[in-house]
């Protein structure tokens, strides 16, 4: 498989994080990306995305699929995010939000009392969006040793 550089890995969480999904082409390492359907974009224009969609049914064994976080997977995040923060009285708070109906409107509205913890969170959610597309791009590598190795 064709290495990415930072600022592709960097571009393809992005995507992710957009709703997209993200096929990386093995060989070429091409990026191509369509609305996630399950991802809330029920109602595309295949028309307008239908070049892609030849593309890459044409040549489905050459292309890895990257798929954003699910829910439980999201979920998760958020945790790891609350055990990060210093300030006991918003770690609270957030950790109360994620523990309501509809955690994560709630975890949102209660870090936009603060910007810098909502900075925090963005930083952090972006991070842990690239350490996701690598550990994908890894595991479908082939060479899953390496991860082991890494870690």
């Amino acid at each position: 498989m064709i290495k990415l550089t930072e600022e592709q890995i960097s571009d393809i969480a992005q995507d992710l994080e957009a709703g997209l999904k993200c096929f990386i082409h093995k060989v070429t390492g091409e990026v191509k990306t369509l609305p996630d359907e399950l991802n809330g974009n029920m109602e595309i224009d295949e028309e307008l995305w239908q070049d892609v969609i030849d593309e890459i049914d044409n040549d489905e064994e050459n292309f890895i699929v990257i798929e954003g976080m699910d829910s439980r997977e999201s979920y998760i995040l958020m945790e790891k995010f609350i055990d990060t923060v210093e300030d006991k009285q918003i770690a609270a708070r957030l950790t109360n939000a994620i523990n309501v109906p509809k955690p994560f409107h709630t975890f949102r509205y209660e870090l936009d009392y603060s910007d810098e913890y909502l900075k925090k969170w963005y930083a952090f959610k972006s991070q842990q969006m690239i350490e996701w597309v690598k550990k994908h791009l890894l595991l479908n590598s082939g060479n899953e040793n390496e991860e082991e190795e890494e870690m």
